[in-house]
């Protein structure tokens, strides 16, 4: 394996640690606030920190073909995954969402073919267990930053209304603890998180790097149970076994896999 492969993989696998704490982090802060001011306001507050770091750095503004893709990857990690991961944490544990986790490199794997033209082999195929392989390949043309940063940008406007609204609606006071889970999912989970996790993909290969995310199933269970006092069934564990079996290392990137030298982690 390569130096850019490895490297890689060891940015995909802080990007999975920083994720892992999201679902029990989450779930604190539903416990206090409605799910959607949750799933919506972590982006608004990470799209201020976004912004003034595409300012400082005076990025050029995406391309409309850019933007497009840019889209997709906003309706997955800005909207679809927080907004119901939100609503899911006011029912299930932190431990039993991290195993629906678990399907999440298989659907990178597919959409890393469809996206990027990756070719994992036949076994891998097999073996393989929703990811973010659009904002992968975006990493490749834009920077890995770039694309959390614009996505965040992009969408704000779209955010700030239903965000105010429902900060209204809410009654009662927040805990600190709360609040200071809310920030972790804000800053870490919706912004820092992807720096690491979207160079990962671009320099490791999206279908190589997202098969890190079945360690994410460990980390948050461990996690869960060691500092947020979840009982954790023997069974859980089994089933994160299982998923964790099915990583295979066969894949073979194709030519176009190869990185522009725009994926740094350095502002």
């Amino acid at each position: 394996m390569s130096t850019r492969e490895n490297t890689g993989l060891a940015l995909g696998l802080l990007g999975v640690i920083i994720f892992s704490l999201t679902l029990p982090m989450t779930r604190i802060v539903v416990q206090e606030m409605h799910p959607l001011l949750n799933g919506l306001g972590r982006a608004l507050v990470a799209a201020i920190p976004a912004a003034a770091l595409l300012l400082w750095r005076r990025e050029k503004w995406p391309t409309w073909q850019q933007v497009k893709g840019l889209s997709l990857v906003a309706l997955g990690v800005i909207l679809g995954f927080p907004v119901l991961s939100a609503w899911a944490m006011q029912s299930v544990p932190a431990s039993h969402g991290a195993l629906v986790n678990g399907l999440q490199p298989l659907c990178v794997v597919v959409y890393a073919a469809w996206l990027s033209h990756e070719r994992p082999s036949t076994a891998f195929w097999a073996w393989a267990a929703l990811g973010y392989a659009e904002g992968g390949r975006l990493a490749r043309e834009m920077g890995g930053w770039q694309v959390i940063c614009w996505a965040l940008v992009l969408s704000s406007p779209l955010l700030l209304g239903p965000v105010v609204y429902l900060a209204l609606q809410h009654e009662g006071a927040i805990s600190p603890r709360a609040w200071w889970a809310f920030g972790y999912v804000s800053l870490f989970s919706q912004f820092i998180g992807f720096f690491a996790w979207y160079a990962g993909l671009a320099l490791g290969g999206i279908s190589r790097v997202s098969q890190v995310q079945l360690l994410q199933i460990f980390f948050t269970i461990a996690l869960s149970a060691l500092f947020f006092g979840e009982q954790v069934a023997p069974i859980t564990w089994v089933f994160a076994g299982e998923g964790a079996l099915k990583v295979y290392p066969g894949i073979k990137p194709s030519a176009s896999s190869s990185v522009s030298r725009q994926c740094s982690l350095t502002p």
